[in-house]
Order: C-alpha cells, then sequence, then structure tokens
C-alpha cells in the first residue's frame, strides 16, 4: 500500500502492464489494486494508464514475435520451458487467434504467450490491435472499478478456493477445447 501513496505509483502501473505483456508474468493488477482502493475516485485513470500499458507491451511483443523470434523470442520462450505449447500454440493462433487474445487478456493466462505467439504466426496487427485493446480494457476497467466500488470486501470471493478453482477450470476447458478438439 506503501507504493499507492508515491507519486511514482501511476509511472510503475504503466511499466509494470508493459512488461507484463511480453516479458514478465507478473500481474499489473499487484499495483492496480493498491492504487483504486487507495484512491477509488482516479480508478478509472489507473484503467487507462494500465490498458496504456499492456498495448504498448503486447505491440512489443508482437513486434518480438514478428521481428526477432530467433534473437529475442526464442530466449524467453526457453527461459520459461514453453517450446512445444509454443508451436501448438502458434498453429492455433493462425485459426482461434482473436478467441486466445480475449481469453488471455482478461485471465491471468501469461499474456507475454500471446503476444509472441501471435507476431510469429503472422496473425493480423489489426486484429491483434483491437482484441488486445477489447480484453485488456474489459479486464482492467471491471478490476479496477469493482475494488474502487466495494473497496477490499471484492476481493474476499478471489481468495476462494471454489472461485479458483472455477477459473482454472474454466481455463482448462478453453485450452482443451482449441487444442484438443
Amino acid at each position: 500500500m506503501r507504493l499507492a501513496n508515491s507519486p511514482q505509483a501511476p509511472a510503475w502501473l504503466f511499466l509494470l502492464a508493459t512488461l507484463n505483456s511480453f516479458i514478465l508474468p507478473f500481474p499489473a493488477e499487484a499495483i492496480l489494486v493498491p492504487l483504486c482502493l487507495a484512491h477509488p475516485q482516479r480508478w478509472w485513470i489507473y484503467a487507462i494508464i494500465s490498458i496504456a500499458g499492456a498495448v504498448l507491451g503486447a505491440l512489443i511483443g508482437y513486434a518480438i514475435g514478428a521481428i526477432a523470434l530467433d534473437t529475442i523470442g526464442m530466449p524467453i520462450i526457453q527461459f520459461y520451458n514453453i517450446e512445444s505449447a509454443f508451436e501448438t500454440a502458434k498453429e492455433q493462433f493462425r485459426a482461434t487467434g482473436v478467441f486466445w487474445i480475449m481469453l488471455a487478456s482478461t485471465t491471468p493466462f501469461p499474456y507475454l504467450v500471446v503476444s509472441i505467439t501471435c507476431g510469429a504466426a503472422g496473425f493480423s496487427l489489426l486484429l491483434f490491435f483491437i482484441a488486445c485493446t477489447l480484453g485488456r480494457s474489459l479486464q482492467y476497467f471491471v478490476t479496477a472499478g469493482v475494488v474502487a466500488r466495494f473497496g477490499a470486501s471484492a476481493l474476499k470471493p478471489l481468495r476462494s478456493r471454489r472461485v479458483q478453482l472455477l477459473a482454472l477450470g474454466v481455463i482448462v476447458i478453453a485450452v482443451w477445447f482449441v487444442f484438443f478438439r
């Protein structure tokens, strides 16, 4: 919460949202939620900052996949040991990319996989930009708005084991549907 009262907090939020989209698997909500709790009247500003950072980072990830896959993208993918998932995802993105972009934009799925894969697969940059912007807007506006409106009590259901298992189940079903149907 101390960071939430820092004048640099919005810059850190932007940076984390940017890095989350192409290199770090840490969500911007780690800064977004405390900011919205500390300054609920500014929730929409923080959501916009998160969206701007996330979309910029997604475009960087797309460029890494499209232009620098061998020199930059593959070392990132190898670092997280997801080479086989990357190859499978590349094929699936050609057919169902918008679905995956929207799903990953609104879930805890590591977005770096999506942004780099879309670039590597040659997915339409315009469709990627639109789906990413819509998905991230949904994620950050809902998160910031709910936290600003209901405060810390909005976070209690997310700590429930049932809610976490339900979210995991939805992700597993979506992955199965796209990759194994």
